[in-house]
């Protein structure tokens, strides 16, 4: 009698069908669990090893390995496969959310942004090499400055890490300068920021309104308000300057010239006086009455009240002449306008005429012959006499203008 026995094949090995590998990592052999195990480098045929083989990581890529088992009896049963892969480390780049620098501005943070070009599945961030806890996001609030590292693990673990240095916005907290005014009205009165910086942005405020023209570090005023200043740096960080409160005094009460020839006399009582004739200083009239000479002229007066504040009154034409008074200097013969100007003054006339301007105190600004219009933009905010004289010399009268740039 002979026996004929035919025995099973073995089943697959039980394997892990993918194994994941970051590159440069150190590989192990291959496992499987089985008997007798012969491993392969393809589907079919060849010659088995009993050696478990080792992925390389050198190169990034899939490698397929295959594996059987055999029995007692030498039989051999299918092959499992085991794809080996290989993968690069992930990516990361570093950046500023909404910022132009790595700067933390004072009172505020910057936002760290953690960036990839592959799924990241985790992130730790760093100071200075201390782990940050809970800082396991893709963006992180400085607070300080220092070196921030951030580590990022993508597919298999495989990591990669980046560090940025944030820097101190250390420049001082901007100032407005004087903080208290009290000033006469309309006197022109310079405000100012400290640093002042030519790349630095200034926007300032009037009682919480934006100033659109005002754009420097200075501001020259007339007005009383709450002013104050909102500053950007050059590293994009905003910061607000104290508030300077200007106030004014009372407006001085313009003072009327009361005539009762040969004198003139004012309508009420101030500190000082000063008298002018024809747009020139009288020397020694300073008391609040004046006694004409025999010429006449045309006169005004300066003064000034308690709190040091000027006024001028309107000009009064004493001589006796068929002469353009300073009301009539307004008609249809001679216009003078816009007044107030922030910078040329027109003069209409239907006959040439030559113009003297001389500031409030009588001192010579400019004289023009043949005159079409006054150019005052070279020249400080402020009141200015215009002395119209005909071509022979003749005081036709005189107009009040008031510079005021038009930036305020």
């Amino acid at each position: 009698m002979i026996v004929v026995r035919v025995n099973e094949l073995p089943a697959k090995p039980i394997v892990t069908d993918t194994l994941g590998y970051c590159i440069g990592a150190t590989a192990v052999p291959l496992t499987a669990t089985g008997t007798a195990l012969k491993w392969y480098t393809t589907a079919s045929g060849s010659t088995g090893i009993s050696t478990a083989p080792t992925p390389s990581t050198a190169t990034s890529g899939t490698t397929a390995y295959y594996v059987s088992q055999t029995n007692g009896f030498g039989c051999e049963g299918p092959r499992a496969l085991i794809i080996a892969e290989v993968i690069n480390n992930p990516d990361v780049s570093v950046s500023p959310l909404g910022a132009p620098m790595f700067v933390y501005c004072k009172n505020d943070t910057v936002k760290l942004k953690a960036s990839s070009k592959v799924p990241i599945f985790s992130y730790q961030w760093y100071k200075n090499g201390t782990l940050l806890p809970g800082a396991t996001t893709d963006i992180l609030k400085a607070y300080d400055y220092g070196y921030y590292k951030v580590i990022v693990k993508g597919k298999y673990g495989c990591e990669k890490d980046t560090t940025v240095y944030v820097f101190a916005d250390t420049l001082p907290r901007p100032i407005l300068s004087p903080t208290d005014l009290l000033f006469c009205p309309n006197v022109n009165i310079v405000i100012f920021t400290t640093p002042a910086y030519p790349k630095y942005i200034y926007d300032w405020y009037k009682d919480g309104v934006l100033i659109p023209s005002a754009k420097t570090d200075k501001l020259i005023i007339n007005k009383p308000g709450d002013y104050v200043v909102i500053v950007t740096d050059s590293f994009g960080c905003v910061d607000t300057t104290n508030n300077s409160i200007a106030s004014t005094y009372p407006a001085v009460i313009k003072p009327t010239i009361l005539r009762f020839d040969p004198i003139l006399r004012l309508s009420a009582t101030y500190k000082t006086y000063q008298w002018y004739r024809n747009a020139k200083l009288i020397a020694g009239a300073t008391s609040s009455s004046y006694t004409m000479p025999s010429f006449g002229g045309i006169f005004h007066c300066i003064v000034t009240d308690g709190n040091d504040c000027s006024e001028a009154s309107d000009t009064i034409d004493t001589e006796n002449k068929t002469a353009i008074n300073n009301a009539q200097i307004t008609n249809k013969t001679i216009k003078i306008y816009p007044n107030p100007t922030s910078d040329k003054v027109m003069i209409d006339a239907d006959f040439d005429l030559d113009v003297k301007v001389t500031d409030a105190i009588g001192r010579l600004i400019l004289i023009q012959k043949n005159v079409k219009y006054i150019d005052l933009s070279p020249y400080a905010d402020a009141m200015y006499l215009f002395t119209i004289l005909s071509k022979e010399g003749e005081v036709l009268g005189i107009e009040k203008i008031n510079k005021i740039s038009s930036s305020r």
